[in-house]
């Protein structure tokens, strides 16, 4: 959940100031008078300063984004652990008989994982695939059990 909300987070409020005309950063308002003084700002054409403010944008924006490209990958690893697996038995499906392999239209290839028999015939049922306290069960389309699988 946490990923998720730093997830939002920078894809809310990153696109604003990525995509903004305007600096994010205007070193005039950022820094007091003395510490602008003192850095030699003052010194600059009005040119030179927009082009700092640019730059100091740029590399904001670079740094803010580097740190939301760690968080979606985050982000994205949690939802592919979260989100069930959607797609369909490739052909004729005969329920399970220990050591049956489940070939999906999505290209997955599945391997039940637990001993258990049972004989149900569909044509290209739908499936899903969840985790389940670390494991793997799937669900087929008007099949009442389930059965625990592993990628093959």
């Amino acid at each position: 959940m946490r990923y998720f909300i730093l997830l939002l987070l920078c894809l809310c409020a990153i696109p604003e100031a990525l995509y903004s005309k305007e600096p994010i950063v205007d070193l005039r308002e950022v820094l007091s008078a003395k510490e602008y003084a003192a850095a030699g700002l003052s010194q600059l054409t009005s040119n030179e300063l927009r082009r700092l403010n640019a730059v100091t944008n740029r590399l904001l924006s670079e740094a803010a984004m580097a740190g939301c490209k760690e968080e979606l990958s985050k982000a994205r690893a949690l939802i592919k652990a979260v989100l069930p697996i959607e797609s369909s038995i490739d052909g004729d499906f005969e329920g399970w008989d220990g050591d049956t392999i489940f070939v999906l239209e999505n290209g997955q290839v599945w391997r039940q994982d637990s001993y258990a028999y049972l004989y149900e015939y569909a044509y290209n049922p739908d499936v899903s695939i969840v985790l389940v306290q670390g494991r793997h069960a799937m669900l087929v389309e008007g099949v009442d059990e389930f059965i625990f699988v592993r990628p093959n």
